[in-house]
């Protein structure tokens, strides 16, 4: 296991390569030897661990969380502690994705967001595009356990956001989405299905924008395959790949 090779080995090639026994003895082995390195290794001095650390951290490829208060308090001035919340003067919006069929298969998910606003209306548009083989894998990566055909991407999906909901459409249809709070934002969730080598499009309409905003943060998801993302109207902002939470000023 090298870092050009953890990535694939551990998502997908452990998976069709080794039968289970072996598998299970070959991760464990990992997770030691990584383990063990931690541990016992020598760290550079600190400048340099933040240096090193420090795009992991601002992707959220790196979280940490302690239940010291002090300890959590501090990972959370460091931008480490991975949270999604509302800020005073800030529009957030935030796309997230879990897994609703009891596999593995979101490595293979791509994932798109537009996000057009002015004050008073704003749309979320979503893109997933399922690459999924039908073939190949073994059941715990691309079956399912509610009896979805091989390949198949259900996910339970949330748009986190400072504005009310209008309305949603999946494709063609209206979509019925549970509203709920969490942390300050208003949160609109609904399960979609999305078959392998297909792609599903969901709009959703926003209302007002509450007022004193002056910036927009853009939440990101960590995910295998990088979302891209595109904010047009007020806080417009080309296309880009969402590699980490973005705040835009105005």
């Amino acid at each position: 296991i090298t870092a050009d090779n953890a990535e694939r080995i551990l998502h997908t090639e452990q998976y069709v390569e080794l039968p289970d026994h072996i598998r299970t003895e070959f991760l464990g082995d990992v997770a030691e030897a990584v383990t063990r390195k931690l541990t016992t290794g020598s760290l550079p001095p600190p400048p340099e661990l933040a240096r090193l650390l420090s795009p992991a951290v601002r992707g959220g490829d790196l979280l940490l969380h302690s239940y010291d208060p002090d300890e959590q308090a501090l990972f959370e001035r460091l931008g480490a502690a991975g949270s999604l919340s509302a800020e005073r003067g800030t529009e957030v919006v935030g796309l997230v994705t879990q897994n609703a069929g009891g596999n593995k298969i979101d490595t293979f998910l791509r994932r798109s967001m537009t996000y057009t606003s002015s004050p008073n209306r704003a749309k979320v548009t979503v893109t997933l595009t399922n690459e999924a083989p039908t073939t190949g894998l073994p059941d715990y990566v691309n079956g399912s356990f509610v009896g979805d055909p091989p390949g198949t991407n259900r996910l339970y999906l949330s748009i986190h956001a400072s504005r009310p909901l209008v309305g949603a459409q999946l494709g063609e249809g209206a979509l019925g989405m549970e509203s709920e709070r969490e942390a300050g934002l208003n949160v609109y969730s609904a399960f979609v299905i999305v078959p392998p080598g297909e792609t599903r499009r969901l709009d959703i309409d926003l209302g007002v924008l509450p007022a004193g905003v002056s910036r927009l943060r853009l939440h990101h998801q960590p995910t295998v395959i990088s979302d891209e993302a595109e904010v047009r109207g007020r806080w417009s902002r080309g296309r880009s790949a969402l590699t980490e939470d973005v705040t835009i000023e105005r």
